[in-house]
């Protein structure tokens, strides 16, 4: 895709072009998320941008029920009472 040009509004409104919208399939009321990388933004729907978190964190606390079960145990039991 070509780049487009925006114009950023003295409300900090930035429409975002048609061709973008239709091949990001956004539509009027839509939620995007804003990443900023180094000196840019990416734009992402947030239905697209959610996907790509799901499994991030698979297998950082366990590889089944029983280990979850256990690191969450033993991080509620690391905690003070109260």
């Amino acid at each position: 895709m070509e780049p487009t040009i925006g114009r950023l509004s003295s409300k900090g409104q930035v429409v975002i072009p048609q061709n973008v919208r239709r091949h990001l399939g956004l539509q009027a009321g839509d939620t995007v998320v804003f990443v900023l990388e180094s000196d840019r933004v990416s734009i992402y729907p947030q239905f697209a941008y959610l996907h790509l978190l799901r499994g991030m964190a698979k297998g950082i606390y366990g590889n089944s029920a029983e280990a979850i079960d256990n690191f969450v145990k033993d991080e509620r039991d690391s905690w003070p009472e109260s």
